[in-house]
């Protein structure tokens, strides 16, 4: 049997449609107009949690040497600022244009980086890939790295110095360009305001036709400018790609700031072609000292915005919007923008103090023994620019310290709780509320006068295994909210007692504990068990007396005998700063009813049992009415050491005290 097509109006109608429709597609084409690329769209990749920072950004970068993929440099330098300058994010960002096979080719997230005083390249990864397809012939890839912590480990010598990107990839395609930038968010506690910084980053197209013009919007939101009179300050940072200068096509590229232009009459960054490869500060370039001054449809531009009289943004404002305004084909990679505003920083100082010859002094970065008192010391101010409604100190102890008590508080300062065993984690949280009386904001706000928390050092044996487990540390965190918005901060004590620059350094205060007394444990055997040889270290060797030879390299142990074991641990590379027991002896016996358990003798045990497998003594208890205390009174024993039970299975007796049955014990 045949099958028979039947030809309808509407069939050849809908084919003719498509045929149209195909040739359109093609006229339009061969004239540059294409359809919508995938993008990654720019979006906030930091903002420091929203809070302000007393400082600003700075940004640097180059083009990538496309006739040998050689290395380029640019000299960053922190226009104004006072002696007291260190990083608080640093991110790193290399792009492309690569051929659209090329999009997943590894090399994209390779690069090679030198810092100041580096003497070899250091080889980087990527942390995030993003890229966009152009007219589904080419691809334009942004790598980010966080390099904070590179950046942090200059020091203040992170200003004035030469930064180098190498290996940049991109297979020297026709029309291709590429570069890097450098983003520097740093903090001046001298800062007379504070800034709240945003880091945009993407690979985001802003143009798709050569028939119009196009616009994207960055919405800016979450801060607050100061009040009238004060003059409001904003800097703005970008990278962009493919951008041209002077071309038919550029008349109309612009950045506006709440649809004020920017730039200037003439390139570069003139006000209808701010897109105009030229690599600036406040729009000069030779304010950007790099090597090779080159150019190659590279934007890397960074400029002061200006504000005559609070016009552009004003007092008060809680939003911006930048808008780019695209007429030639270019692509954003990276917006950065501070702006003044207004909020509360509150800086506490956390010391620990020690007894020495009788008298209290900072402990910290000091050893002390098991069982010894010390003292944190707590004081507080603000720095910032707005006062608080209310602020809450918490303090959240260390595991293996033991809150005692808090001595005679400031006036404003009151005690709110102790809560042992926080969240089930083994340590203690302190609060204190503090008035906002004591929070007066000011540049130059004196410390309050101090809280001081009395703790004792009663750690457990088992917690102090591992490489530097001795070594105790913890922030403090005052939690407070402003006056002007109400909004929530929270930041973290610090503990250097170093110069002025040393402060607001949010970081914890340490001491160490000798943990010699744990060199020698005993155990009580408990059938198959395992023994600790303590995380961290690079190497293990178990023994056992009476046994020869090593009878096991691995990190724990697993006994199923009684005896006296022995494990020899090797330091990693960096040696002992901890001072760690490098040798440590497990003497594991099988108990006896001569292991007398403290609380035998106590009246309201109602009978004994002794476990004929170990040798372990169970106590049975009755509660014959209401309540009974019950209580260890033994001076060898600390609260850490001591753990109670409440058996799950309850039974009423007709006659008190019952009998405590063996399956009773055994089995809950």
């Amino acid at each position: 049997m045949k099958t028979k097509l039947f030809k309808t109006k509407k069939y050849t109608a809908m084919r003719k449609y498509l045929y149209i429709l195909f040739a359109l597609c093609m006229f339009l084409s061969s004239f540059g107009v294409w359809g919508q690329p995938n993008n990654t769209p720019v979006s906030l990749r930091w903002n420091n949690g929203g809070q302000a920072v007393k400082g600003d950004f700075i940004q640097i970068g180059n083009i990538r040497n496309f006739s040998t993929e050689a290395q380029s440099s640019a000299t960053l330098k922190v226009p104004t600022h006072s002696s007291c300058l260190r990083v608080k994010w640093a991110g790193l960002y290399w792009s492309a244009y690569v051929p659209i096979g090329d999009r997943h080719n590894s090399r994209i997230e390779q690069v090679k980086f030198k810092m100041p005083g580096d003497t070899q390249f250091r080889d980087l990864r990527a942390d995030v890939h993003m890229y966009s397809n152009f007219a589904n012939s080419g691809d334009s890839y942004n790598c980010f790295k966080d390099v904070t912590s590179l950046l942090q480990s200059k020091g203040a010598n992170f200003n004035n110095g030469e930064y180098t990107v190498s290996g940049i990839y991109s297979p020297n395609t026709i029309g291709s360009w590429g570069g890097w930038t450098l983003i520097v968010v740093y903090e001046d506690i001298q800062a007379a305001t504070s800034k709240k910084i945003y880091i945009y980053d993407g690979a985001e197209w802003n143009f798709f036709n050569y028939n119009g013009t196009q616009t994207k919007t960055i919405p800016i939101t979450g801060f607050q400018t100061p009040p009238a009179p004060a003059p409001i300050k904003a800097r703005m940072g970008i990278f962009t790609g493919a951008g041209d200068k002077g071309t038919s096509y550029t008349a109309g590229d612009e950045i506006r700031i709440n649809e004020v232009k920017q730039g200037q009459a003439s390139n570069p960054n003139a006000y209808n072609d701010f897109m105009d490869e030229t690599i600036s500060f406040n729009h000069s370039e030779a304010a950007m000292p790099r090597n090779p001054s080159v150019t190659n449809h590279i934007d890397i531009d960074i400029f002061d915005i200006p504000n005559p009289n609070n016009s552009v943004i004003k007092n008060g404002d809680t939003s911006l919007t930048i808008k780019f305004v695209a007429s030639d084909a270019y692509i954003t990679y990276t917006v950065a923008l501070s702006v003044d505003a207004i909020a509360p920083h509150i800086e506490t100082h956390k010391e620990v103090l020690g007894l020495e010859n009788a008298q209290w002094k900072d402990f910290t970065g000091k050893t002390t023994a098991f069982g010894e008192a010390l003292k944190y010391r707590l004081k507080f101010r603000n720095i910032g620019n707005d006062n608080v409604r209310d602020a809450v100190l918490e303090d959240l102890l260390p595991k293996g310290v033991t809150y005692e008590n808090f001595e005679t508080l400031p006036s404003g300062v009151t005690f709110v709780s102790a809560t042992p065993n926080y969240n089930n984690i083994g340590r203690t949280l302190v609060k204190f509320n503090v008035s906002p009386s004591l929070l007066q904001h000011s540049s130059t706000a004196p410390f309050s006068a101090p809280i001081t928390i009395n703790v004792k050092v009663q750690p457990d044996c088992a917690n102090l295994i591992d490489l530097c487990s001795n070594e105790f540390k913890n922030q403090a965190e005052m939690v407070y909210h402003a006056v002007l918005d109400n909004k929530e901060y929270r930041t973290g004590s610090f503990a250097t007692t170093g110069s002025a620059c040393d402060q607001n350094n949010e970081s914890a205060t340490i001491f160490f504990v000798k943990d010699d007394t744990c060199q020698a444990q005993d155990l009580p055997y408990c059938g198959n068990m395992t023994l600790k040889g303590g995380a961290g270290f690079a190497a293990w060797k178990w023994t056992k007396e009476g046994q020869t030879g090593t009878i096991a390299t691995t990190e724990d142990l697993q006994i199923s005998t009684p005896g006296v074991y022995w494990v020899e641990r090797t330091l990693p590379p960096g040696g002992n700063r901890c001072n760690n027991q490098l040798r440590i002896k497990y003497n594991v016996q099988t108990r006896t009813g001569d292991d007398k358990h403290p609380m035998r003798d106590a009246s309201y045990v109602t009978e004994r049992k002794v476990c004929n497998n170990t040798g372990i003594e169970y106590l049975g208890v009755s509660v014959c009415n209401t309540n009974v205390p019950m209580a260890i009174n033994n001076a060898t024993l600390s609260d850490t050491q001591v753990t109670w039970y409440r058996y799950k299975t309850q039974r009423a007796a007709d006659d008190c005290p019952p009998q405590v049955a063996n399956t009773g014990i055994q089995t809950d």
